[in-house]
């Protein structure tokens, strides 16, 4: 497993940036107050659905972008595995 390591913060996750996401919630009912009771979201549950273009691939502490050799943000998984490799010292 590659281990990323931030060269801004020494942060140790990544995270996924994406444009034009919109979420949605199973409504399980109307209260007689005329308000929406629904679920919590759940990341892979049925209740939340999140859509959306990936944008870049950021350091999650302190939002540091993976940049590529053409300065373009890094979305596809093979590009920041390589950037990973390149950049973040594995032990």
């Amino acid at each position: 497993m590659l281990k990323f390591q931030c060269p801004k913060c020494n942060g140790t996750a990544l995270e996924l940036v994406k444009k034009d996401v919109y979420l949605t919630y199973k409504v399980l009912e109307l209260n007689e107050q005329e308000d929406f009771v629904y679920n919590k979201p759940e990341i892979d549950g049925d209740e939340m659905l999140g859509f959306g273009t990936i944008v870049g691939t950021q350091c999650i502490k302190c939002q540091y972008r993976l940049i590529g050799v053409n300065f373009e943000p890094l979305i596809d998984q093979e590009d920041v595995r390589d950037w990973i490799e390149k950049n973040c010292p594995q032990e």
